[in-house]
C-alpha cells in the first residue's frame, strides 16, 4: 500500500545511507541493490519468475518519482520485472508488467496492445474467486475474460486472507466476500500444511 506499506503521497527515506529514494545517491544505491537482488534470482531460484511489487496502484501525484525510480532500477538491473498495479501510463517511467482494473475506463487496447508488441506483459485484476450464488458465473468466466484481452495473467490481491477470529473452514460466508481472497485454507491438525482449494486448481488450470 503506497511506497512500501507507508506514506502514500512521498516516498521515505532509503535503507541505503537515509538517502531520500529520489536522490541521486538513493537511485544509485538502489540501482545496485536491483542488480544485485536480480542476479542473486535468476542463480539461486533459476524457476521462479520474480516479479518486483513496487507501488499499489500509485496516484498521479507520485507518477514523476515513481517514474525516476523504476527507470533508474531497470537502467540498473534489465531483467528486474517491475509490476505495477495500474491502468498502463506513460507517466511513471518502465514497467514490465501491467495490472489493470478490470472495469469501465482502466482498459486503454491501444496502449496495451504496444505494450505487449514490446514484449512486456499486462494482467487484469481482481482475480474473480467467490462462493456467492451473484459472482459464481463471473468466477468462471474471469479466466476466459482474461484469455480474451490478450492478458498474460490475473492478480488476485491475497489468497490467504481471513479476518481475525474467523474460521474460514466453518465461516466462509463472514471471509471478505465470501472467499475473495481465500483460496487457501490453514492447517486443520497439527503437522499439516496450507490446503488447497478447488478454487486454486481452477486458476492453476487457466
Amino acid at each position: 500500500d503506497g511506497w512500501w506499506g507507508g506514506d502514500r503521497s512521498k516516498p521515505p527515506k532509503s535503507p541505503f545511507g537515509n538517502f531520500p529514494w529520489d536522490s541521486p545517491e538513493g537511485l544509485q544505491y538502489a540501482g545496485e541493490f536491483a542488480k544485485q537482488f536480480t542476479d542473486h534470482v535468476k542463480k539461486t531460484f533459476p524457476d521462479i519468475n520474480f516479479y518486483a511489487y513496487l507501488y499499489d496502484e500509485p496516484p498521479a501525484k507520485v507518477h514523476a518519482v515513481l517514474s525516476k525510480i523504476t527507470n533508474e532500477l531497470h537502467k540498473a538491473a534489465p531483467d528486474l520485472k517491475i509490476f505495477i498495479p495500474k491502468h498502463v501510463s506513460r507517466d511513471i517511467g518502465y514497467v514490465y508488467a501491467w495490472s489493470v482494473p478490470f472495469a469501465p475506463g482502466f482498459l486503454h487496447p491501444e496502449l496495451q496492445k504496444a505494450e505487449l508488441a514490446a514484449g512486456h506483459e499486462i494482467w487484469y485484476y481482481n482475480w474473480a474467486v467467490r462462493l456467492d450464488s451473484h459472482e459464481y458465473i463471473r468466477t468462471r468466466l474471469y479466466p476466459w475474460q482474461i484469455f480474451s484481452a490478450d492478458g498474460s495473467g490475473g492478480l488476485l490481491w491475497n489468497t490467504i486472507f481471513t479476518p481475525k477470529g474467523i474460521n474460514p473452514w466453518t465461516d466462509m460466508d463472514k471471509t471478505h466476500a465470501c472467499g475473495g481472497a481465500t483460496i487457501f485454507y490453514p492447517p486443520r491438525k497439527p503437522g499439516e500444511g496450507m490446503i488447497a482449494s478447488l478454487r486454486s486448481a481452477q486458476i492453476r488450470e487457466s
